[in-house]
């Protein structure tokens, strides 16, 4: 295999090696271009904002000098073409990205159906303008995020918006549900973080575009002919397979945007329907530990493999363990549960033990986000046992906006997706779907929770998670939005 460098954090757009932890706003524009010379401009004048993964700088007692405002850009196929990138580039995408996300073939295995079916999208679906650009803001303040998105596209008649995001994430680190949304990020292999768990280190090729993958293999990447980079802006590829082409896709990934609201309000009404007292009433304890069960997870982030019988705060962000040695027929965390399913580590039935972590490896995503609408309840008292027993929804949309990165979307995100999330005999099961994530758009899901002696089994399982648009993204290297202006 021919030897390569690490990647230069330079020339890789910074989302993709943080999550700007320290920046708790977030701002995304989804754009159409009406004049494609003047977006090329605006484009040109941009890059120079975008923000890198470069180390940031250390003031001079050694502290860290973060960004305050950080800047993305992705691109989708059509945005690709709509800025003159040659057909013969065009048709070296993958299909999945060629395609889009609201494919009807593709929205089906998804599971982007009745009311999140893709002409029920807000943007991105079958009807309205077409998205070919999104920028992604991250800031200290919804304020200067708004002021900046409007001087960003002040004056300029190439761009058309199609929707403003806007979004936010909690200190705690909390989904709407008022679970932990943080745990189980993998490593970069030769970008790992200080400190990183070893075990979570996955190929650099699995989330970078020009190395190799888990499988020891280049993933498909977008390439350009040699004569259309007459200014030597992209990298010719490693070996001698194709010496007449450049490498357009060299350090940038392929980017998921989902926007997924949440029916907070009916979740844990149904978990007040599943666990009730001696009395006929709510029991608080049963509901928060169906709750978990659900997702794998206490409230708090503590794995249910690792305390099946108590939320323990103090273990909120473990991440190191296996299910096999001690949970291996998921008397702690389902077999079913939403964190098993997405990322089954040593479980997976037809290969256990390294098999299995080997395949689960090889379909990671790199998970980016922020929430979207005011919590329904206090989500941090969760913790504490604090479980909501009358909650009442007030009409208001809520939920997530997720992103992912990934080289492979049909591999990666799509196959968790397809084959683990939305699969009703995932590992051996007989007619589960993921109950948190799962359309389960006829109110019929399944779930069952094995204990002793008998197994206790949730039914009629509705739809908790929607989705109300989104699209398919490349999110290029410098290099390669540098060439995109040219």
């Amino acid at each position: 295999m021919t030897q390569l460098s690490p990647p230069d954090r330079e020339d890789i757009q910074g989302i993709l090696l943080s999550g700007f932890g320290h920046l708790y706003y977030t701002y995304y524009l989804l754009l159409t271009v009406t004049d494609a010379v003047a977006a090329k401009n605006w484009l040109k004048r941009t890059l120079p904002a975008v923000t890198t993964a470069g180390r940031w700088p250390q003031d001079a007692n050694g502290k860290t000098i973060k960004p305050d405002l950080t800047l993305n850009l992705a691109l989708t196929h059509d945005g690709l073409r709509t800025l003159w990138l040659v057909d013969k580039a065009l048709s070296t995408f993958p299909r999945e990205f060629i395609e889009g996300m609201a494919e009807p073939k593709r929205a089906e295995i998804l599971g982007d159906t009745g009311d999140s079916a893709p002409s029920q999208w807000e943007f991105g679906g079958d009807n309205g303008a077409p998205i070919h650009l999104m920028v992604l803001l991250h800031g200290q303040s919804p304020e200067q995020l708004r002021t900046y998105g409007q001087t960003l596209l002040a004056d300029n008649p190439g761009l058309d918006v199609v929707a403003i995001e806007t979004g936010f994430r909690l200190p705690s680190k909390k989904e709407h549900f008022g679970f932990n949304d943080s745990v189980s990020q993998p490593e970069i292999k030769g970008l790992e973080t200080p400190g990183h768990d070893p075990a979570q280190v996955v190929a650099t090729g699995e989330f970078l575009l020009g190395y190799p993958d888990g499988y020891g293999i280049f993933a498909l990447t977008p390439v350009v002919p040699n004569s259309d980079d007459p200014d030597n802006l992209l990298p010719s590829f490693p070996g001698t397979e194709l010496p007449g082409f450049k490498n357009l896709g060299h350090n940038g990934s392929f980017m998921v945007y989902r926007k997924l609201p949440q029916d907070v309000a009916g979740f844990w009404q149904y978990m007040a329907s599943q666990a009730q007292g001696s009395d006929g009433q709510p029991d608080p304890q049963g509901m928060n530990l169906i709750a978990s069960k659900f997702v794998g997870r206490w409230p708090s982030g503590a794995p249910l493999t690792l305390s099946p019988e108590e939320d323990k705060p103090e273990l909120a962000n473990a991440n190191n363990f296996l299910y096999m040695p001690t949970d291996a027929k998921g008397f702690g965390c389902p077999l079913g549960a939403h964190i098993r399913r997405t990322h089954p580590r040593d479980s997976l039935l037809d290969a256990p033990g390294q098999g299995s972590l080997m395949t689960s490896s090889r379909h990671r995503i790199l998970r980016r986000g922020s929430l979207f609408g005011e919590p329904l309840f206090p989500l941090d008292p969760l913790d504490q046992g604090q479980i909501p027993v009358d909650l009442q929804d007030d009409g208001q949309s809520r939920g997530l906006h997720f992103f992912c990165f990934n080289v492979d979307i049909g591999r990666q995100f799509e196959f968790v997706q397809q084959t683990w999330a939305n699969n009703p005999r995932f590992d051996g099961l007989y007619n589960e779907k993921d109950p948190i994530i799962g359309d389960n758009d006829d109110g019929q899901g399944l779930f069952a929770m094995p204990r002793c002696p008998v197994r206790q089994r949730a039914t009629n399982i509705p739809r908790f998670v929607g989705m109300a648009g989104g699209g398919y993204f490349f999110m290029p290297s410098i290099s390669a939005l540098r060439f995109l202006t040219t």
